[in-house]
């Protein structure tokens, strides 16, 4: 037996161990069935699916790599959804917005559906943030969205004011939207803070695009009191097709808004060129509005219109018909600088001229009716009736009107009435017309006239009568007998008149002038007849040369008694009327210059002006310069005199005269040149007046 070989044990051993054996393995079998049975299903069994394996890809390749960006766009997609989501159901109007703004181009689908999903939520806050990540996505490429306008209509504020934030990043705006904008502006229900939104958006449109010109136009009467302008002023700007955008003009220049108002006569200015008739008429129109800066407006814009002309007659007459008076003042002013082309108006312009005109329109109506001259001729009683109208203005306009339409005696009997109205500038107009009259009163039905108008009339009309007369000259004999009587009228207007009227007859000069010397003579020692004095001084400036029998009444008046200021500068004055004739008073007239008193220093220019504010200095010069070209070897002599004061007071006389004055022109090149003078100021002032000759010797 091998040595490895154990022995066999007894019987009894053996059999135990096998059967324990046995016994353990059975029941792990029975363990490991039960496993398998449930494990392989047959407990519940399903149906057996083969799971075909992919063939394995190479991770480089394009399909590796198409798949690989296909797996990742789904995921971003199904993210973007997630946040867009979550945004819009917390009303997050910046992440919603912000969302909107970086979504990938493949998302649009997405982004829209959800959008027309939570635009009807029942949470305000969600429907704002979708107007606002809608207008966030149509920024970019503006088009018509059926969801947007209706966000546009919401109920709630913050909805609408999303949606109008969102329209201001819209260029070029939908017109769709524009529309529904001014639609939701136009509400009753619309809040002051939409409106003002509104408001602003449409400012920042400026200029205003061409795709939203027609959608303002219809809506440009809009009941919006915070729209209507801002609309009107975007339209004022844009360009319209000229008819549509002149028909605009008119309904805005009638607005009762000033803005507005004014944006229509802009476009007036801007339309008006094709259609002046049109233009014309709206622009007076406008000057009717209660608004100042509106009339101003279309007072500028009918300035720059253009000379008016016979063809712009339909539109101001037109005018005429208005109830407004400022219109129809203006219109009346236009119809009159055509003159005699106006004569087609006259009809229209006769009802205005009368009352119940007011006395603006009728003053206007006259005048008008007066600047078309004789053509007016047959209308000249409708105008002598405005000379007798309760109301200045009115009878002002008829006195001018009449001096240029008719000579007739009946003219210039009303006229010189008039010279005696309570009114200054009644009285004022009727002397002026008088005086323009063309021929000048001269006839012998005038010579009626004004003999007429020299008994029992006022002082005024018969001082004008006599002034008449004078100019008349000696064909006004028949009114010498009430000339001479008038030489004692208390009124000093109606004596000097008269006196005038006889100096224009030869044979009355020497003994008028001998009257009035007398009467000089009794009134100049005698204050209380001061104004006689004046009266006479200004009688013999007013006769001029003429008067110069008179120079040893005025070397009186000139003499060493004291005299009032008024009598010396009124003496003074008489003397430079003489002309030449009046040399001989030279020396008299040099006794009243004084020095200035307390002179500034400084500049030659200073001291000339405080030297001739000294005493009567400024009145002699006048005179003096008035005598013309005689004077000059006066006025020479006092270059030889040593005092500054003489040499300086020539110069200024040159300087007075002017060219009057060239034959001086020798002395006074020798004081202005270097050292021609040994005083600064004569020197400098020669310079300054040989400049001044020189100058004017060229012209």
């Amino acid at each position: 037996m091998p040595a490895f070989e154990s022995k066999p044990a007894s019987g009894k051993a053996k059999g135990i161990p096998t059967v324990v054996l046995a016994i353990g393995g059975a029941f792990l079998g029975m363990i490991v069935a039960v496993a398998i049975f449930f494990g392989s299903g047959l407990a519940n069994p399903k149906p057996v699916v083969t799971k075909l394996r992919e063939p394995e890809v190479p991770k480089d390749t394009p399909a590796a790599k198409a798949k690989l960006n296909a797996r990742k766009t789904e995921q971003a997609a199904s993210k973007f959804e997630t946040n867009f989501k979550e945004a819009l159901a917390a009303g997050n109007i910046a992440s919603a917005t912000r969302i909107a703004t970086t979504k990938e181009p493949g998302m649009t689908s997405a982004f829209l559906a959800l959008c027309r999903q939570y635009s009807t939520d029942s949470k305000a806050s969600t429907r704002a943030a979708v107007a606002s990540a809608l207008g966030a996505h149509l920024a970019d490429k503006p088009a018509d969205d059926p969801d947007f306008l209706k966000l546009m209509d919401d109920k709630d504020q913050k909805v609408v004011l999303a949606c109008i934030e969102s329209l201001e990043a819209m260029k070029p705006c939908p017109p769709a939207f524009a529309r529904k904008a001014l639609s939701v502006g136009s509400k009753e229900t619309a809040s002051p803070e939409i409106r003002e939104r509104l408001t602003s958006w449409v400012r920042n449109l400026n200029p205003l695009p061409a795709g939203l010109v027609t959608v303002f136009a219809l809506e440009a009467d809009t009941k919006v009191g915070e729209l209507r302008p801002v609309v009107a002023e975007a339209l004022a700007q844009a360009r319209l097709e000229p008819k549509n955008g002149m028909e605009l003009a008119k309904k805005f220049i009638t607005d009762a808004d000033p803005k507005v108002a004014s944006a229509g006569i802009r476009m007036v200015a801007q339309y008006g060129k094709g259609n002046r008739a049109d233009a014309l008429a709206s622009l007076l129109k406008a000057l009717d509005s209660n608004q100042g800066d509106v009339r101003k407006a279309a007072t500028t814009e009918i300035e720059s219109i253009g000379k008016i002309g016979a063809a712009d007659l339909p539109a101001l007459l037109k005018a005429l018909g208005q109830t407004g008076d400022a219109s129809r003042v203006k219109a009346c002013q236009l119809i009159g600088s055509l003159g005699p082309d106006a004569k087609p108006a006259l009809n229209a312009l006769v009802p205005l001229a009368k009352q119940p005109s007011t006395p603006e329109v009728a003053t206007a109506a006259i005048t008008a009716i007066g600047m078309m001259g004789k053509a007016a001729e047959s209308e000249i009683a409708v105008v002598r009736e405005g000379a007798t109208s309760q109301h200045a203005s009115v009878r002002g306009s008829a006195v001018v009107a009449l001096a240029k339409i008719s000579r007739d005696p009946k003219s210039l009997a009303a006229l010189i009435e008039a010279v005696g109205d309570a009114d200054p500038l009644v009285s004022n107009a009727a002397s002026a017309g008088i005086d323009s009259m063309n021929p000048p009163p001269g006839s012998a039905e005038d010579m009626k006239v004004l003999e007429s108008m020299l008994n029992g009339k006022q002082p005024a009309v018969r001082a004008k009568v006599f002034s008449i007369a004078a100019r008349i000259g000696p064909d006004a004999k028949s009114v010498v007998p009430l000339a001479i009587r008038a030489l004692d009228d208390p009124d000093t207007a109606v004596m000097i008149q008269a006196g005038l009227a006889l100096m224009a007859q030869p044979d009355r000069q020497a003994p008028t002038l001998s009257k009035m010397q007398s009467e000089l003579f009794a009134a100049l020692p005698n204050p209380a007849k001061e104004s006689t004095a004046l009266a006479i001084l200004d009688f013999i400036a007013q006769a001029g040369p003429k008067a110069a029998p008179a120079i040893p009444t005025l070397r009186r008046a000139l003499g060493p008694e004291q005299r009032p200021a008024a009598i010396l500068k009124a003496s003074i004055k008489a003397c430079g009327s003489l002309g030449k004739e009046g040399i001989p008073l030279i020396p008299d007239l040099l006794n009243h210059v004084g020095e200035p008193v307390n002179p500034p220093t400084d500049t030659i220019e200073n001291f000339t002006e405080a030297f001739l504010k000294a005493r009567h200095n400024q009145a002699v010069v006048d005179a003096i310069a008035a005598m013309g070209p005689s004077a000059v070897p006066e006025m020479e002599k006092l270059f030889t005199r040593p005092q500054i004061g003489a040499r300086f007071f020539a110069l200024l006389v040159f300087e007075k005269m002017g060219g009057a004055a060239k034959d001086a022109m020798p002395t006074i090149s020798k004081l202005a040149a270097a050292n021609g003078d040994p005083s600064a100021l004569v020197n400098g002032t020669a310079v300054r007046v040989r400049t001044k000759l020189e100058s004017e010797s060229k012209k």
